[in-house]
C-alpha cells in the first residue's frame, strides 16, 4: 500500500479502541434498542464502558460520559472530529492499517490502544470496534466500545523496569528524603548486601555500606541535590561487599521529583574496578608515550589549550605541565596564526576526514611531519591528537635518496625492486623505463613476470620463494632472451633478497646485458678446454708480483691445486728458490730487450726434466704479462739417449759384420786359404752369417723408416695361422741352432684364419723367435702355441730367459729401446724390433702385449680377431 492510502487509514481511523455490543443507532446516533430492557442495557454499558460512534466518512457521531471523562475533552470539541486528534504517536500506521482493513469488510476488531488526554497525559484502552450493517450489507457506522486498562499497563510497565533494573551489573538503591530509608533495591543490591528483599527496606546508605559516611556527612554530601544546585553527584569509594572482597565503586546519586508524587533519591553504585584499571593502562600509555622518539600532543578542539604532552615536547620546549596548559599550537609554529589553524583542523571537526598529513615548522625552524586525529571521548569534549616527527633526518635522507636516484637513473644495467608478497615493481631507474617505454606508474603495476624478458611467473615464485625459505640472500644466473626483432641477447640478473631494519623486507634485481661479455666466456671456455686438452703445462702471471692469473689443466696437476685454489698463488709457491731467482732473472731480461721469448731446460722438484718456453707478451688495451710453458721432456731425453745409443750400437753392428766379411774375404784371396776348399767354406759362411746380420740390420731400419712415414704396405688375404706358425718356425730354425735354443710348437690347430698379411706375420714371429733365442740360455726352449680366445686368436711365444727387468717394462715397445741398454752390445740389435711388431699387429687391428718374471722368462702374445667363418 502506498503512503497516500497508508495516511488515509491513519486519519480515517483512529475510531477507537473500543469493546463491543450489540444495538442500532437511529439517525441522531443515540443508542435504541428494540427490546424492553433496552434502557436497563443502555443504562449499565454507559456505566462501566467508554463508547463512541463514527460514521462511513471517519467522523465521530456520539461519544458517552466515559468517554468525555478519560479523554477530559468536551463533547462540543469531540463531535465531528476524526479520532485520530486522540493518537499518542505509540502505534505504527501497519497497525492502524490492520485495524482499518478488518472493519472496512464488515469484521469486528479487538486490540489495545495509548491514546492521549487533552492534557498530554496518556492512557490506555482495550476496545472492540463493529461495522453496523443494513439489510443489504452495507456498513452504517462503526461503534466502538472500550475499556481503561492504564492501571494495569503501568503495573507491566513497572514489573518490566525492575526486570531490566534486576539485570543490569549496577546496584540501584531508591530511598526517601526525609529519613534516607531504602523502599527498593534491585537484585545486584541485594546480593552484594547481603539483604533479602524484606529485610533491605528500612535500612538507610550508612547500614548498607560498611564504609559510608555518618548520616549528618551523608547529608552534607547530598546538599547539592536538595539546593537545586546539582542534578546529580558522583564520587568514588572503595565497597566492601557482604563476603569481605573490597573493590572501588562509583556512586552516582540523583533527587527525582514526579509529577503528583513524592520526590526520592535514586542511587547507583558501579563496579569501576576495570575503569581504574583502564586509568592504569593510561598511565602505562602515557609513559610508552613519553619514550617515543615523536612528538605527541593533544589540545581541545574548542579552546586549542594543550591539555596533554608527551616528555619529548616538554623536554623540547621547557614546560611544566602547568604551563602548557595555558598554550596552544600558536605558541609553537612560527608565522601560523589562529585562523589558519582552526583552517587547517576544520576537516576534522566537520568529520569530513579522518586524519591530516601536514608538514609544519616550529618556532626553531625545524621541520616536522606532523598527523592530526580527531578524538571524541564520551563525557569529554573533542579533542586533537597531534603525532609529530623531526624531518631534520629525513630531508637528509631525501636528499641522500634523490642522490642516489640520480646514480642509480645513469647506471647502465637495469635496476628495480619489487615485493615479495604481491611480486608488484615499486622501483625502477631510467635504464628500466628506457627499454621498456613506460613510466613510473605504468611499471608499478606490473610485475618481474609481465615485463618484457622478465621472467616466466612459475620460475619466479619458485625463485622467490627458495631464496625465503632458504634464507639465500643472493642469488646470480645468466638467461638468454630472444628480442622482438629475433635476435638473441644474454642478460646476467643479480637477484638479492633484502630485508631492511624496521621495513617490508624485498628483492633488489639487477639486469645486465652480458651478450658480448657471453661470447667472449664462450670462447675463452673453449680456449680454456682445448688448452685443458693439451699435455703441455701453460701458467700465465703478472710481471712485477709474480701472481699467477692462469693455469691449465696439465699445470694444475702438476702443482696439485684445484681450479679455485690457485688463486692468490705466485710462481714462488710451485718452483724452487734458485729456480725462482733464474726465472726473475730471464723475465727482467725480456721486458728490457728486443727479444721476447727464450727457451730453457730445468728439472723439477722430482727430478723430471722439463722445457721451459718463456714469452712475455703485451697485449693492447690491457696490462703485459708472462705466458711460461712447461713440457716434459723425460721421454725426449730417454729418446734422444736411445737415439744416441743405436747410432753408437748400429755402428758398432755395422762395423763388426763388416768387419767379418773383409776378413774373410781377404783371407780368401790368401794363397793357402783359396787352396784349401776347407777354409774357404768357412769363411764363405761367415761372410754370409754376417751379411745376412747387415741384412736384418739395414730391413729394420727401413721398415721403421717406412712405418713413420706411414708407407708401409700390407697384401690383407685370408691366412691360416697355423700356417704361420709352421712357416716361422721353418725360416728360424737356423737362428736357433746358432743360439743353442730349440723352437717348439705346444699348440698349432689349423682352421684359425684371420685376415692379414702372411709376410708382415712372419716378420712379426721373426722378430718374437729371435728375441726369444737371444735371451734364452744355451740348451733352452721355446714354446710357441695358437689358442682361440672367444672372437680372437692368440699367438704365444714363450721362452725360459732372464725376463724383463720391470724399469724396461713400460717402455720395451718404444723404438730404440731393448731390455737392458748394456744387450744391445751383448746380444745386438738395433732396438726398433718390438717395436715394429706393434706397428704391424696395430695395422691388423689387433693387440700385443707380454708378461714377463724376472729371472724366469717372458712370454710375448698377440691377438687377431677370427674371420667370421671360424
Amino acid at each position: 500500500m502506498g503512503n497516500r492510502q497508508a495516511n488515509v487509514v491513519a486519519q480515517d481511523f483512529v475510531l477507537a479502541e473500543h469493546s463491543s455490543v450489540e444495538g442500532t443507532f437511529n439517525s441522531t446516533d443515540q443508542l435504541s434498542y428494540q427490546t424492553p430492557d433496552d434502557n436497563f442495557w443502555k443504562s449499565a454499558i454507559g456505566h462501566h464502558a467508554i463508547v463512541s460512534v463514527v460514521d462511513v466518512k471517519g467522523k465521530i457521531t456520539f461519544v458517552n460520559e466515559k468517554f468525555l471523562e478519560i479523554s477530559g475533552y468536551d463533547e462540543s470539541e469531540l463531535l465531528g472530529q476524526n479520532p485520530s486528534k486522540l493518537k499518542s504517536g505509540e502505534h505504527s500506521i501497519e497497525f492502524y492499517q490492520n485495524l482499518w482493513n478488518t472493519i472496512k469488510t464488515g469484521r469486528s476488531w479487538t486490540g489495545e490502544i495509548k491514546n492521549l488526554q487533552k492534557s498530554g497525559e496518556p492512557y490506555w484502552v482495550k476496545a472492540t470496534i463493529i461495522p453496523r450493517l443494513d439489510e443489504r450489507g452495507k456498513i452504517l457506522k462503526y461503534v466502538a466500545i472500550q475499556t481503561d486498562v492504564t492501571e494495569i499497563k503501568e503495573a507491566e510497565r513497572l514489573r518490566q523496569l525492575d526486570t531490566t533494573l534486576n539485570l543490569t551489573d549496577d546496584e540501584i538503591y531508591m530511598f526517601w528524603p526525609e529519613n534516607l530509608k531504602f523502599f527498593y533495591a534491585n537484585k545486584k543490591a541485594i546480593d552484594i548486601s547481603g539483604l533479602t528483599d524484606e529485610s533491605i527496606l528500612g535500612f538507610t546508605p550508612m547500614g548498607v555500606s560498611r564504609n559510608m559516611a555518618s548520616e549528618a556527612e551523608f547529608r552534607e554530601r547530598i546538599a547539592p541535590l536538595e539546593s537545586g544546585k546539582a542534578e546529580k553527584i558522583s564520587y568514588r569509594t572503595r565497597r566492601i561487599a557482604a563476603d569481605g572482597h573490597v573493590f572501588p565503586t562509583e556512586v552516582t546519586i540523583q533527587l527525582i521529583k514526579p509529577k503528583d508524587e513524592p520526590p526520592r533519591y535514586v542511587a547507583s553504585i558501579k563496579d569501576i574496578s576495570e575503569i581504574i584499571a583502564s586509568e592504569l593502562e593510561i598511565e602505562n600509555v602515557k609513559a610508552l608515550l613519553d619514550m617515543l622518539p615523536v612528538s605527541v600532543t593533544m589540545l581541545d578542539a574548542e579552546t586549542l589549550n594543550f591539555c596533554y604532552l608527551n616528555k619529548l615536547v616538554m623536554d623540547r620546549f621547557g614546560w611544566t605541565q602547568e604551563e602548557y596548559l595555558s598554550k596552544t599550537p600558536m605558541d609553537v609554529l612560527k608565522n601560523f596564526d589562529e585562523e589558519e589553524y582552526r583552517d587547517l583542523i576544520s576537516p576534522l571537526i566537520n568529520q569530513e576526514k579522518s586524519t591530516i598529513h601536514h608538514e609544519l615548522i616550529d618556532h626553531m625552524g625545524v621541520t616536522h611531519e606532523v598527523n592530526l586525529h580527531y578524538v571524541k571521548l564520551g563525557g569529554k569534549n573533542a579533542q586533537i591528537v597531534t603525532i609529530a616527527r623531526n624531518l631534520t633526518k629525513q630531508k637528509l635522507a631525501e636528499s641522500k635518496i634523490q642522490e642516489l636516484r640520480t646514480t642509480l637513473d645513469n647506471v647502465p644495467d637495469e635496476i628495480f625492486m619489487f615485493w615479495p608478497d604481491t611480486k608488484l615493481i615499486f622501483f625502477a631507474n631510467q635504464s628500466v623505463k628506457t627499454r621498456l617505454g613506460m613510466s613510473d606508474s605504468e611499471i608499478k603495476n606490473l610485475t618481474p613476470y609481465e615485463i618484457e624478458g622478465g621472467l616466466p611467473k612459475d620460475q619466479c615464485d619458485a625463485l622467490t620463494n627458495m631464496m625465503i625459505e632458504e634464507g639465500l640472500r643472493s642469488h646470480v644466473f645468466v638467461r638468454a632472451i630472444e628480442q622482438p626483432n629475433g635476435e638473441m641477447r644474454s642478460v646476467e640478473t643479480n637477484l638479492s633478497y633484502i630485508e631492511p631494519a624496521g621495513q617490508r623486507p624485498r628483492f633488489l634485481a639487477i639486469n645486465r646485458d652480458v651478450t658480448s661479455q657471453e661470447h667472449a666466456r664462450e670462447k675463452i671456455r673453449q680456449l680454456d678446454a682445448s688448452l685443458d686438452l693439451i699435455r703441455v703445462e701453460i701458467y700465465s702471471f703478472w710481471p712485477s708480483t709474480y701472481e699467477f692469473t692462469y693455469l691449465n689443466q696439465a699445470a694444475l696437476n702438476r702443482t696439485g691445486w684445484s681450479k679455485d685454489e690457485w688463486i692468490g698463488k705466485s710462481t714462488f709457491d710451485a718452483i724452487t728458490p734458485s729456480q725462482q731467482e733464474r726465472l726473475e732473472q730471464y723475465c727482467e731480461a725480456l721486458i728490457k730487450s728486443p727479444e721476447k721469448s727464450i727457451t730453457y731446460e730445468i728439472y723439477d722438484r722430482t727430478g723430471t726434466p722439463l722445457e721451459v718456453s718463456l714469452h712475455f707478451i703485451a697485449p693492447e688495451g690491457e696490462k703485459p704479462r708472462f705466458l711460461s710453458t712447461y713440457q716434459d721432456i723425460t721421454s725426449r731425453k730417454l729418446a734422444e739417449k736411445a737415439k744416441s745409443e743405436f747410432v753408437s750400437t748400429v755402428s758398432h753392428e755395422l762395423r763388426t759384420p763388416l768387419t767379418s766379411i773383409k776378413g774373410a774375404l781377404d783371407l780368401l784371396g790368401m794363397d793357402a786359404v783359396a787352396s784349401d776348399p776347407g777354409k774357404s767354406r768357412k769363411l764363405l759362411d761367415v761372410a754370409s752369417i754376417n751379411a745376412d746380420r747387415l741384412a736384418v740390420l739395414v730391413n729394420d731400419i727401413l721398415d721403421w723408416e717406412k712405418i713413420s712415414a706411414g708407407r708401409m704396405t700390407y697384401i690383407m688375404d685370408v691366412v691360416d695361422l697355423a700356417d704361420i706358425i709352421r712357416d716361422s718356425l721353418t725360416a728360424n730354425q737356423t737362428f736357433g741352432r746358432l743360439n743353442g735354443v730349440t723352437y717348439i710348437a705346444t699348440s698349432c690347430p689349423e682352421g684359425l684364419c684371420v685376415s692379414g698379411d702372411a709376410i708382415r706375420l712372419v716378420q712379426v714371429m721373426t722378430n718374437l723367435l729371435s728375441n726369444a733365442a737371444k735371451f734364452s740360455s744355451k740348451g733352452a726352449s721355446v714354446e710357441v702355441s695358437l689358442s682361440q680366445i672367444g672372437e680372437n686368436a692368440r699367438i704365444a711365444i714363450k721362452d725360459h730367459g732372464c725376463g724383463i727387468t720391470k724399469h724396461a717394462q713400460a717402455t720395451i715397445f718404444d723404438r730404440f729401446t731393448q731390455s737392458d741398454s748394456t744387450d744391445r752390445r751383448r746380444i745386438g740389435g738395433t732396438g726398433l724390433g718390438l717395436s715394429i711388431v706393434k706397428a704391424i699387429i696395430d695395422a691388423h687391428e689387433g693387440c700385443v702385449d707380454f708378461i714377463s718374471d724376472e729371472g724366469k722368462g717372458s712370454e710375448f702374445f698377440f691377438d687377431l680377431r677370427l674371420l667370421a667363418q671360424n
